[in-house]
């Protein structure tokens, strides 16, 4: 049986490589598109981190976090079953 599914993973991934590469290129664009924007305008992480919005911005993103989780579970449960 794990064979048969590793198998079958292993041929999508040779079937869709390219998507795979160009999402991967497209990231990693993005990511030094906003280290350099960052850094031109002068944004500094440490002093951020001590500010008000680095507070709520952690706190949005574990509430985020906990109902993306609620969310996955109940999907789960309803088309697994319990």
């Amino acid at each position: 049986m794990k064979a048969k599914k590793a198998r079958k993973i292993k041929d999508f991934i040779k079937s869709k490589w390219t998507w795979f590469l160009t999402s991967g290129i497209f990231l990693l664009v993005g990511i030094a598109a906003i280290i350099v924007g960052a850094f031109l305008t002068g944004f500094n992480l440490i002093e951020w981190l001590q500010t008000p919005y680095a507070l709520t911005f952690f706190i949005c993103l574990g509430i985020g976090a906990v109902v993306l989780m609620i969310i996955i579970i109940n999907y789960k449960r309803s088309h697994l079953g319990e």
